[in-house]
């Protein structure tokens, strides 16, 4: 039986974590629309990536600046009045 040589990479679980929203980009069964979709948006919505400007995030997810760019339109800001809860007492 053949061994085959893996990628081992030293770090915790978000070293992880963004090492896969790019992994397989190059290599094995092509990524689906879905499956970008789902890496931009796991780092738009993270507190630290989330404050990485497009370029970096389409780079670490192996996609265009464009689609990072779309996505970060769509999401409701923080700043959004139908986004903040209300209060009552």
């Amino acid at each position: 039986m053949a061994v085959l040589p893996c990628d081992v990479r030293q770090g915790g679980l978000r070293d992880a974590i963004l090492h896969s929203a790019g992994a397989n980009a190059a290599h094995g069964l092509r990524r689906s629309n879905a499956d970008k979709r789902r890496a931009v948006l796991m780092l738009l919505q993270d507190e630290e990536w989330g404050q990485w400007n497009n370029s970096e995030i389409a780079r670490r997810c192996a996609v265009d600046e464009g689609l990072v760019r779309r996505m970060r339109a769509e999401l409701p800001s923080s700043d959004d009045p139908k986004m903040q809860a209300t209060r009552t007492v």
